[in-house]
């Protein structure tokens, strides 16, 4: 787990380590064990449904303390863990 309550403010690198640990953990949960790099593609790759993705987006949020903004994310493109940790920003 991430514990960003030392340093007061959730960074980037700390919205993708949320992120990173999020989906290692849904994938063990599924039985899946599967190295993914930063520009994985998520969706396209079968990794992730949009369920999946509003999961990890919502414990990003609720551990981080950052906004999802919709507008800086470009999900017209593959989805990846440094595109959704872009897509953060301070409250």
């Amino acid at each position: 787990m991430v514990d960003n309550t030392a340093q007061g403010v959730c960074t980037c690198q700390m919205v993708h380590a949320v992120l990173a640990e999020a989906l290692a953990r849904k994938l063990r949960d599924a039985g899946r064990i599967v190295a993914v790099a930063r520009d994985t593609a998520l969706m396209e790759s079968g990794l992730i449904d949009s369920q999946d993705l509003l999961d990890l987006i919502l414990e990003v949020e609720e551990r981080c303390g950052r906004v999802f903004d919709p507008e800086c994310f470009d999900g017209g493109d593959a989805i990846t863990l440094a595109k959704l940790a872009g897509a953060f920003t301070a409250p």
